[in-house]
C-alpha cells in the first residue's frame, strides 16, 4: 500500500522527538491500530469550523509529518483542526511524560538522587536539555510526588509481591509461606 499523502502538524520538540522514537522518521501511525485510528476521527477535509483556538508556534515549535494511504486520504482527508492539533499533542505529551515520570521514579527508588534521575532519563532516551529541559521535568515530577517516600514504600510493596509470587510459583516457597511473607 503506498503512502503518497503526507500530515503535516506543529509540536512541541520532546513530543516530536518521542513519535519518531516510537513510529520512525517518517512517521507511520500505521503500526500503531489504536493510534491510527484516533488520527483518523481528527482527520477531516478541509474546514475552519474549529480554528478559533491559535496553535501557538511558541510552544509548538517544532513540526511532524505522517503518512496517509490513497483509502485514508479520500475517506479521511488530509486537514487537522487546531483542535486536533492540540489533542494529538496532548495525548503524545501524556505517554512522553509517563514513561518519564516512570523511569525517574524507579532510579531514584534504588537510590539515584532526584536530579540525577532526570539527567539519566534524558542521557538514556536521548532528550538533550534544548529538546527537553531538565529542570521542567524535574518540576514535572515534583508536582506529580514522583519523589516521595509514599511512592517509594508502594513500589517497594509490589516489588516484593512480584518477587513473592514468582517464587511461589517457581515453588522456591510455598503459599504458606508466601502470605506469611506478605503480611510482615
Amino acid at each position: 500500500m503506498a503512502f503518497n499523502f503526507s500530515v503535516t502538524f506543529p509540536s512541541k520538540p520532546y513530543v516530536r522527538l518521542f513519535i519518531e522514537q516510537n513510529y520512525g522518521n517518517p512517521v507511520r501511525f500505521y503500526r500503531d491500530k489504536a493510534i491510527m485510528s484516533l488520527i483518523r476521527l481528527m482527520l477531516q477535509k478541509k474546514d475552519t469550523s474549529l480554528q478559533y483556538r491559535p496553535v501557538n508556534k511558541d510552544i509548538y515549535s517544532d513540526t511532524v509529518t505522517f503518512y496517509l494511504n490513497e483509502t485514508d486520504y479520500n475517506h479521511y482527508g488530509d486537514f487537522l483542526s487546531n483542535q486536533a492539533i492540540m489533542d494529538i499533542n496532548r495525548h503524545f505529551e501524556q505517554k512522553v511524560r509517563m514513561l518519564m515520570r516512570s523511569w525517574c521514579s524507579a532510579q531514584y527508588f534504588y537510590g539515584m538522587p532526584a536530579i540525577d534521575t532526570v539527567k539519566y532519563f534524558q542521557e538514556r532516551f536521548g532528550y538533550p536539555e534544548h529538546i527537553w529541559k531538565a529542570e521542567s521535568m524535574y518540576k514535572d515530577c515534583q508536582r506529580n510526588n514522583i519523589f516521595s517516600q509514599e511512592k517509594n514504600l508502594l513500589m517497594e510493596q509490589k516489588i516484593t509481591e512480584i518477587i513473592l509470587s514468582q517464587l511461589s510459583r517457581n515453588r522456591t516457597i510455598t503459599q504458606q509461606a508466601k502470605r506469611i511473607y506478605e503480611d510482615h
